[in-house]
């Protein structure tokens, strides 16, 4: 089987492990599959803010098909799904019973959601879907402790590439 050294990380690999080119040598690209994952995983990584903002123009410009395309594939695979919702409840017992206590709490008055994200970042990015962050974990004693995060300042929270979004929150 014929081979070729990869230009970025210098590996001599198999053909089946490049991308097709049909410009390339042996209709091959010249950088490895491998070598092209961890550059696009890097790129995102830099450019998480720029890709939100496109995900988010697409998701609306788009919304009614993504909807139609979301009820197919549940029509589709409905068992699948509520078996894995099953088998997560089941495994995460402590962040289900967080969330509905958060629920409960919302709907009887005792949390109220605020206007604005409660990130201690406000560069004006933020948007208006609002989600409840148990800062201080997922045990019985902690289920109110939350602050209302953006979808995106939430994902930053979990994520290890970003410094906390809300700081020292005491609770107030």
């Amino acid at each position: 089987m014929t081979t070729k050294e990869c230009r970025k990380c210098g590996i001599k690999k198999t053909l089946d492990e490049y991308n097709s080119d049909k410009k390339g040598v042996h209709g091959k690209k010249e950088t490895c599959k491998e070598c092209i994952k961890v550059y696009r995983k890097e790129f995102y990584a830099k450019n998480i803010d720029r890709n939100l903002e496109r995900n988010r123009k697409y998701r609306e410009a788009n919304r009614e098909d993504i909807r139609e395309r979301q009820n197919k594939f549940y029509a589709e695979n409905r068992e699948k799904i509520r078996e894995s919702r099953r088998e997560y409840d089941a495994n995460n017992k402590d962040k289900r019973n967080a969330r509905s206590a958060v629920a409960r709490a919302i709907k009887s008055g005792i949390l109220v959601i605020p206007k604005e994200c409660q990130s201690v970042i406000d560069d004006g990015s933020c948007d208006y879907s609002l989600e409840a962050h148990h800062y201080a974990g997922y045990e019985e004693k902690n289920w109110l402790k939350v602050v209302f995060l953006c979808t995106k300042c939430h994902h930053k929270e979990h994520s290890d590439k970003y410094d906390s979004v809300i700081g020292e929150y005491d609770g107030n």
